[in-house]
C-alpha cells in the first residue's frame, strides 16, 4: 500500500512539475543550512521542530506530502526524491507526519544522541536516502518495463489477465501462491 501511495504521488509531482526549468541538484549542505537557524553549525530540536512548523500550511498541526515536498524541494531535492523523504518520515503510513514523527526523525539524524545534529551527522543519514532513491528510481523503471511488456492491449491498464501474467512466472510449484 505505501508503494502505491508513493507511485500516486510522484505521478502528481511529475504532472505539476513545469517542464521549462531545470531538476534542481539536491545539495545535503542547502538543506542543512535551512534547518540551522541560527547558523551556529549544528541543528538543535527547536530549530528542527520550527523548520517542520513552518511546512505546516494550514496550521493543523500535521504535514502532508504536498506540504512536506512543497517546502523541501528548496534544498535542490526534486519533487519525487522530496516525496520519498516524507514516506520515510511517515513511520505509521497515515499520510500525514506528526510531531511523533518528528522527533523519530530528528533521532534517525542525532547519530551522537547529543540532541543537536551536526553537518557530519546530516550528511551520512542524507548519503543512505539518496542510494535508497536512486534504487527507488531504477525499480520503478523496471516496474515501468514490467507494465508495458503486461499491458498487452495498450490500455495503460491491467485487467486481470493481463495482472495475472506478472504473478504466473513467480507461481513456481503453480499452487497459485507467490513467496
Amino acid at each position: 500500500m505505501k508503494f502505491l501511495v508513493f507511485a500516486v504521488a510522484v505521478v502528481a509531482a511529475a504532472l505539476s512539475a513545469d517542464p521549462t526549468t531545470a531538476p534542481p541538484t539536491f545539495n545535503p549542505n542547502v538543506a542543512f543550512d535551512l534547518l540551522d537557524a541560527n547558523k551556529d553549525g549544528k541543528v538543535e530540536k527547536l530549530e528542527y521542530d520550527s523548520t517542520f512548523a513552518s511546512y505546516d500550511a494550514n496550521n493543523d498541526m500535521l504535514i502532508t506530502a504536498s506540504e512536506f515536498a512543497n517546502n523541501f524541494v528548496k534544498t535542490g531535492m526534486s519533487a519525487e526524491g522530496s516525496i520519498y523523504v516524507f514516506y520515510k518520515i511517515d513511520q505509521n503510513d497515515n499520510q500525514q507526519v506528526d510531531s511523533a514523527e518528528i522527533d523519530m526523525s530528528f533521532s534517525s539524524f542525532d547519530l551522537d544522541k547529543s540532541m543537536t545534529i551536526e553537518a557530519a551527522e546530516f550528511n551520512n543519514v542524507f548519503k543512505s536516502i539518496i542510494y535508497e532513491l536512486s534504487i527507488a528510481k531504477a525499480v520503478g523503471i523496471k516496474l515501468d518495463v514490467l507494465f508495458a511488456a503486461a499491458d498487452t492491449d495498450g490500455s495503460n491498464s491491467l485487467n486481470a489477465v493481463e495482472f495475472s501474467s506478472l504473478l504466473t512466472p513467480a507461481d513456481t510449484d503453480s499452487k497459485y501462491f507467490v513467496t
